[in-house]
């Protein structure tokens, strides 16, 4: 992405985005506009991640390629509920993203969106609250036989 696109964002900064630690050409422009309309529709404001994009410890692909962030919600809008997930997973999946991650760490839920080509959901959460390693746990979604 170019500092002349990243003006083009309604909620996002090019400074925000580097203070994750990534580079702003680093970042897929299709990306950060998927996280604009996320945030426009979810109507909440979204923190973005230290190392949650191109930098950082991860084990999806997308990260370094640009097409995902970790995120978290200001929690000077609302709590996060279980209305809260559903409503990201459901608007991101309208908006183009394929893999969902929900963590939390005792204290606080973040969240992990991407634009890989197949569908992943996935949970995580700390071992210990606040600390230790992560658990994850792998989600399906059923349909209907035919």
């Amino acid at each position: 992405m170019t500092p002349e696109q990243a003006e083009d964002l309604r909620y996002f900064t090019a400074a925000e985005i580097e203070r994750t630690g990534a580079r702003l050409q680093d970042v897929q422009l299709e990306l950060m506009q998927a996280l604009d309309s996320l945030r426009h529709e979810l109507g909440r404001r979204i923190k973005l991640l230290k190392n949650g994009m191109t930098t950082g410890k991860h084990s999806s692909r997308e990260h370094p390629e640009g097409r995902a962030v970790d995120f978290t919600l200001d929690n000077r809008d609302g709590p996060i509920t279980q209305d809260t997930l559903y409503l990201i997973f459901t608007l991101g999946i309208r908006l183009g993203f394929r893999g969902f991650g929900y963590y939390f760490n005792g204290k606080t839920w973040s969240f992990h969106l991407d634009l890989r080509s197949g569908c992943d959901i996935w949970t995580g959460r700390k071992k210990a609250p606040g600390k230790g390693a992560w658990i994850y746990k792998r989600m399906s979604i059923g349909f209907p036989a035919h």
